[in-house]
């Protein structure tokens, strides 16, 4: 108990120093950036019970700490399950020749796209690049803050990079990735069923597993990077996303 004890404050710590960063980083614009400061403060109130079992202060019966081990064990293995199966799809490199290039919208500060979304259309560049008869999407509507919509802000980013306007169709109604790909398929010609979907690594076994519950039959996806800092913030909300997603057969 008393080592669990220091690696429970260790664990707890981590967490509430990494919420400070990102507080300073972001501003806390995201609601969800707190569930690491609830993280912190759950595991340094589950420290101080073992710390006090350890002392003989409290005592918790035997039978209730072995339900709460396998509960956690549990939860462990499911997210450790589904974080590997994101991280492996988000590295999977898709085959040349696609017939479309769907890039999802991502935020975009006035008429500038954001870093992420950045990251994804350099790496939706790099495909196009190498494949001139693959047709580019942008798929994304104007959202708060955004003075055009992403799909604009997207084709401009493109164009200005040496992609033909004429290969970039644009689908600025869409709000979500759901309504991206759902959209972005009335756009297409019928019969061409090879899609790339671009996002960053983290949410492409999602996006694909869209694809595929809405009837595309050859759905890749193509990884971009992302921001190094909000890695452990995307990968826990993917996971969440991901168990959510499957649980409603929304995957």
């Amino acid at each position: 108990m008393f080592i669990a004890s220091r690696i429970l404050y260790i664990l707890s710590a981590l967490c509430i120093v990494y919420f400070a960063v990102l507080a300073v980083y972001t501003g806390l614009k995201s609601e969800f950036h707190f569930i690491w400061l609830a993280g912190g403060i759950f595991l340094l109130i589950l420290g101080k019970i073992c710390g006090l079992q350890h002392t003989g202060a409290i005592h918790v019966p035997g039978a209730a700490v072995r339900v709460f081990l396998v509960i956690c064990i549990a939860i462990m293995i499911v997210f450790v399950a589904v974080e590997a199966v994101i991280i492996s799809s988000g590295r999977a490199k898709p085959q040349p020749g696609a017939d479309y290039l769907i890039v999802l919208g991502g935020q975009v500060k006035g008429v500038r796209v954001s870093l992420l979304l950045q990251y994804r259309l350099d790496a939706a560049y790099d495909y196009l690049a190498e494949n001139e008869n693959t047709v580019a999407i942008v798929s994304g509507g104007q959202g708060s803050g955004e003075d055009i919509s992403e799909a604009q802000a997207m084709q401009e980013y493109l164009t200005a990079k040496g992609i033909s306007a004429e290969r970039i169709l644009m689908e600025d109604k869409s709000v979500n990735t759901e309504q991206n790909i759902a959209y972005s398929r009335k756009l297409m010609e019928e019969g061409k069923e090879h899609v790339v979907v671009v996002s960053n690594s983290f949410h492409i076994f999602r996006a694909v597993g869209i694809c595929k519950k809405q009837g595309f039959t050859h759905a890749e996806g193509l990884g971009a990077k992302s921001n190094w800092l909000m890695a452990p913030t995307n990968y826990l909300r993917e996971a969440i996303a991901v168990v959510k997603y499957k649980l409603c057969g929304q995957i």
